[in-house]
């Protein structure tokens, strides 16, 4: 049994992830007409004003499959109890958790993401997307091509940040040498915690697992936030998109209680 404002709140945390079509499953029981009709009303208004465009974030957070591949061994029961890829998840998790709990609006992408695009001036760009931060969680393993676009990301004035691991391998080669020369451009041959910075402006960060929740802060530090709440404990959650050539922020208050205060765009 949830409340009418429990599955607004949820719906709002899908929403802000940039999902716009929702299946229902649940019961609504002890809800009445009024709350249902009040319920549609705005998750429809919501929907169609976030439909379409695209997302407008500095920050891309890659899905680490690939460093999963190399290290997971098949079980006889349940999937996930091999170490190595729990760790993975575990710092993959930690990431996304941090920046969503900081409000930092974050892109998903993965490694054909990463393969195909193109560097201009200090950012990643794929098609409408344009990131100017790429996060590394536990990711030891990418295509080539994608190492090399990450480098040359960095080259240009990118950051890069690289939490609980180094690059290490490609797809073929374990570990290529290739590799870990760009992981020493890049994070230095020092241990974590440490940053390399460029000429250009590029930083390359590398922070152990136990600083996961540190990776907002390394971010503000770089880039200034798009829009934000004047109070910076509030549980206020902001989302960009761009329309039809048009700015929507889409802004949810994410706790249980009432809330009023100021955003600054």
């Amino acid at each position: 049994v949830v409340t009418e404002d429990e599955i607004r709140g949820t719906c709002n945390r899908l929403l802000w992830g940039g999902i716009n079509t929702l299946t229902s499953y649940y019961a609504f029981q002890d809800l009445s007409g009024e709350q249902l009709r009040r319920i549609n009303t705005e998750i429809g208004r919501c929907s169609t004003m976030l439909a379409g465009g695209h997302q407008v974030s500095d920050i891309a957070v890659l899905y680490p499959v690939e460093s999963v591949w190399p290290k997971y061994v098949p079980a006889y029961h349940w999937a996930t109890k091999e170490p190595a890829a729990l760790g993975i998840e575990g710092v993959f998790s930690a990431v996304g958790s941090a920046l969503y709990e900081a409000n930092r609006d974050f892109t998903y992408v993965d490694a054909r993401a990463l393969r195909e695009a193109n560097v201009k001036g200090d950012a990643l760009r794929h098609g409408e997307l344009r990131w100017r931060v790429l996060v590394l969680p536990a990711t030891d393993t990418l295509p080539i091509d994608a190492w090399q676009n990450v480098e040359r990301f960095w080259r240009k004035g990118g950051a890069v940040i690289a939490v609980g691991a180094r690059p290490a391998n490609s797809e073929s080669e374990w570990p290529s040498a290739r590799v870990q020369a760009i992981a020493r451009e890049l994070f230095g041959a020092g241990d974590a915690p440490c940053v390399v910075t460029n000429a250009a402006g590029g930083a390359g960060v590398l922070l152990p697992t136990g600083m996961a929740a540190l990776v907002p802060k390394v971010i503000d530090a770089l880039l200034e936030r798009d829009a934000a709440c004047a109070d910076a404990k509030a549980s206020v959650k902001i989302s960009h998109r761009r329309v039809e050539e048009h700015d929507v922020y889409f802004v949810i208050n994410d706790c249980a209680t009432a809330w009023s205060g100021e955003l600054r765009f």
